[in-house]
């Protein structure tokens, strides 16, 4: 009975120290495997460098000649977003518009062209007389023709750079790419670059990134400057 005794406890150690160990195997391949960075993630950072370079070459190009008008009372904000779900990575970067601030934009910048041209035939508005002011009246678009030309633009604008354009958002989104999360060598593997947007990386190659747990992921040299691009956690 005795030796019974023994065998039985000896059993019940064996299972014990066979399931600990099994445990601390599963433990250790979840270790070796990496941290899952399942979530959205935004950057305020890389949102705000994007928005400045934005405003930068548009007011080189001077979109607005006649009128005093910038394109930063058009150009409201940005967003840079990469969202990872199962461990498949997706990376878009967003920009809003004020489409009542581009209407009115857009309507001083005929008016004020007018003006200009009437000038340079050395006259004025209140100078012409009343079949003229009906001819200049009526060059002048309405709200619905420049709303068309608004949204006309973006919509060329977003095809142009396999963008989206929500026209009740008033945002341009553009899916910069897609791609796989490798947890083991904390890389973002490429697999839908795309071409338009500028950069110079391709299907295929691969960002490392930097996560120690908690609400901060570090994508290395990531911004076009070779900067890495940090991101927060969206709660």
């Amino acid at each position: 009975m005795k030796k019974e005794s023994s065998n039985l406890s000896l059993k019940i150690i064996f299972a014990s120290f066979f399931a600990l160990l099994a445990v601390l195997s599963l433990a250790a391949c979840s270790l070796f495997k990496g941290q899952s960075i399942d979530g959205k993630w935004t950057s305020p950072t890389a949102a705000q460098e994007l928005l400045s370079e934005a405003m930068g070459e548009a007011n080189v190009k001077e979109i607005f000649t006649y009128s005093d008008h910038t394109f930063s009372e058009i150009l409201t904000d940005a967003s840079v977003d990469l969202s990872i779900k199962n461990d498949k990575a997706v990376m878009q970067i967003s920009m809003m518009v004020d489409h009542a601030a581009f209407l009115t934009a857009m309507s001083d910048e005929y008016k004020a062209g007018l003006e200009e041209s009437l000038a340079s035939s050395g006259l004025t508005y209140e100078e012409l007389d009343d079949a003229s002011k009906k001819l200049y009246n009526e060059s002048m678009p309405t709200e619905e023709k420049l709303n068309e030309l608004i949204d006309q633009t973006f919509e060329m604008m977003a095809s142009g750079m396999d963008r989206t354009y929500d026209k009740e958002a008033g945002m341009i989104t553009t899916e910069l790419f897609k791609g796989k999360v490798n947890r083991n060598s904390r890389v973002i593997e490429l697999t839908d670059m795309n071409s338009l947007a500028g950069y110079s990386l391709k299907d295929g190659d691969k960002q490392s990134y930097i996560y120690e747990g908690g609400d901060k992921l570090v994508l290395n040299g990531a911004a076009v400057d070779g900067k890495d691009m940090v991101f927060e956690l969206v709660k």
